[in-house]
């Protein structure tokens, strides 16, 4: 009996893993395609934290003074672009762009 649940555990555990598909990196999930533009049209004024957080994940660094946060993402192919986003009250309010 317990080889039978211990085959059907394992049998589980692989199923599992092979559903998963490839991995990809992190350039590859959240930096491909970053233009100005395309940010933009992403992530408009108005745009709430939550939303940022699906789409990115959570920011490589976060600020936060007098009300105002900004969020700092890093990537692109050389990880040199970097796009910050202030938010107050929860919502967008400005992108920052470097090396786009």
């Amino acid at each position: 009996m317990k080889t039978v649940l211990v085959i059907a555990a394992v049998t589980v555990c692989l199923s599992g893993l092979a559903a998963c598909g490839t991995t990809k990196s992190y350039s590859e999930m959240y930096v491909r395609g970053w233009t100005r533009e395309s940010m933009d049209k992403r992530f408009p004024a108005g745009t709430t934290e939550r939303q940022v957080v699906d789409r990115l994940g959570y920011p490589y660094r976060a600020r936060k003074a007098d009300g105002v946060e900004r969020w700092d993402y890093t990537g692109g192919k050389t990880s040199k672009q970097t796009v910050s986003f202030v938010f107050r009250d929860g919502k967008l309010v400005q992108k920052m762009y470097e090396n786009f």
